[in-house]
């Protein structure tokens, strides 16, 4: 049944409104989420790379899906391309309804496409994932448009057999498009629901996949994204809609089917504090200081994250111990994130940057390694621009280069590399001490700053970090030690920060130690009982602080 034109216009312009909508969304409330993507990506333009994943399955959705994320190294890039493939998936869906007679079909086909943009507002759904639904939609539009019946159940059962291959666990999309086409023949239809979903589940086992990790593939299962299954929401969300469309002529009841269901997952699975995680580690790696800075003085989440960016831009101004009791701080969990079993690979990779601006390269290395392979595709631009990072420092020209080789291949680091492997070459980047030589245990931040201390020439932000964590897991005795070791013999004629002096003063220093009158004027008066009157003091950390579940 064809529409009218006036309908069709009023339709285009509801679809138009939702995605503009959506776009807005993924732009302004969680456009980070996006962003981090490209991040845990790596994406080759080489051809053993890319033939490496034709053993794989949805070979050509995820070699597309990884190519587009690329591109959501800009926040703009990565709104607009998440909304135009999630658009691709509504014009096939539409197309193919509208030859069914379905009644707003513009408009029930959003349904779809809303669980698309939905979903993809998670880190680890991938665009692969939402390009196979893409592909899924097409073919099954392509295969609607064959005339003949008994031609079109034969290109549809063959489409079936090699569009898993292709286009992964969205494949069942295909499959349901199709049995909803050939509904009025019922054996037909019933037999490609049945056929299809075989195939997938038959097809991943030939590529060791489980039954679950077969209807989700590409999206990988047992990560931070719980429930990998729920990404067949797509396919009952096209089923659902479908029923939709002959039940109610009305297009109002599938604009808001589409809107509530999207607003429902994003609901579901968008955590605010993660977004503002991401965002000061995104801002961090793109060098945007200032507005790490910003957040890490805000820090209305009380995110461990922010402290330890805050903290790590405090160190490389040389303004740490200055600012450390200024913001929020979780105990000594700000100045490192530890590699343990309960952090996810986004710290553990976060934490390489302290330990680089510390100069701790071997620790540093350890993290960005480790971050990669939790990841869910072992595959990280960022970790691996991290590598190529440290093996400059390091010296180690061989690993350097093999990095940057890397790096090189890809479109959007490419220009990095180049550079830095330019700078390598000509002797211009010059390796930096390091504590390749000494045995520690990992996580044991005391030993490795000292041994960067005791190398000689370590950064500035070394001292301040091993004094800073003295300070913070209150052990005066240690601090009273490093600090004559360390910072005493260079800065005898200087007043130290202020949080020293403080620390110092509880432990009775002497004169050599430059503590001000003022710093012991308020000393007594913090301890006759005025506490309140300097909560930023180290004084009222030391007695009021106490463990919690930092996180």
């Amino acid at each position: 049944m064809s529409q009218s034109a006036g309908s069709n216009t009023r339709n285009s312009i509801i679809a138009l409104l939702f995605f503009a909508s959506a776009w807005c969304c993924l732009f302004f409330v969680c456009p980070f989420h996006l962003i981090y993507k490209e991040q845990l990506t790596l994406f080759l333009c080489d051809k053993a790379y890319l033939t490496s994943l034709l053993a794989k399955p949805a070979f050509a959705a995820v070699i597309a899906g990884d190519f587009l994320t690329q591109f959501f190294l800009y926040r703009f890039a990565a709104a607009t391309i998440t909304v135009l493939v999630s658009v691709a998936v509504w014009d096939a869906v539409r197309r193919l309804w509208r030859r069914d007679g379905l009644h707003n079909a513009a408009l029930c086909a959003l349904v779809p496409a809303a669980a698309c943009i939905a979903l993809s507002c998670h880190t680890e759904y991938p665009v692969s994932m939402t390009v196979g639904a893409a592909i899924a939609a097409w073919m099954a539009y392509g295969c609607s448009i064959i005339g003949n019946k008994a031609l079109r159940t034969v290109v549809s059962v063959a489409a079936a057999l090699i569009i898993y291959p292709v286009a992964g666990a969205h494949s069942l999309l295909f499959v349901v498009l199709t049995a909803l086409h050939e509904r009025k023949r019922i054996f037909a239809s019933v037999g490609i629901l049945i056929y299809g979903t075989a195939i997938i589940l038959i097809l991943g086992d030939a590529y060791n996949l489980l039954w679950q990790d077969a209807l989700s593939y590409p999206l990988i299962r047992g990560y931070s994204y719980k429930h990998s299954l729920l990404c067949l929401i797509v396919e009952l969300a096209a089923a659902g809609a479908f029923a939709l469309g002959f039940i109610r002529r009305n297009a109002v009841p599938a604009a808001c089917t589409a809107v509530l269901l999207a607003a429902g997952i994003i609901y579901a699975q968008f955590n605010a504090k993660e977004e503002y995680d991401l965002k000061v580690s995104t801002l961090a790696y793109y060098g945007k200081w200032n507005e790490v800075e910003s957040m890490g003085k805000e820090n209305r989440f009380k995110s461990q994250t922010a402290a330890y960016y805050y903290n790590l831009a405090m160190a490389r101004q040389g303004r740490l111990p200055n600012e450390l009791l200024n913001v929020y701080q979780p105990l000594f969990y700000g100045l490192f994130l530890p590699v343990t079993m309960t952090e996810t690979y986004s710290k553990v990779l976060a934490g390489a940057d302290a330990l680089i601006e510390c100069g701790d390269y071997g620790q540093a290395q350890h993290s960005a390694m480790l971050g990669m392979t939790f990841m869910p595709n072992q595959r990280s631009s960022r970790a691996v621009r991290r590598l190529a990072e440290i093996a400059v420092y390091n010296g180690d020209t061989l690993a350097a280069g093999r990095y940057l080789g890397m790096l090189g291949k890809t479109l959007m680091h490419r220009s990095w590399a180049k550079q830095t492997k330019a700078l390598v070459e000509d002797g211009t980047a010059v390796p930096l001490n390091s504590c390749r030589d000494t045995v520690y245990f990992v996580n044991d931040y005391r030993t490795s700053l000292k041994n960067i201390l005791d190398s000689g020439n370590a950064p500035r932000a070394t001292l301040d970090y091993l004094l800073c964590y003295d300070l913070l897991i209150k052990n005066l005795v240690l601090f009273m030690q490093d600090y004559d070791r360390y910072y005493l013999p260079e800065n005898r004629n200087i007043i130290p920060p202020r949080i020293y002096q403080e620390a110092l003063e509880m432990m009775e220093a002497g004169p050599e130690y430059n503590v001000t009158r003022e710093v012991k004027d308020d000393n007594q008066l913090f301890l006759s009982g005025e506490e309140y009157k300097f909560p930023k003091s180290y004084w009222y950390y030391f007695k009021f602080a106490q463990p919690g579940n930092e996180n």
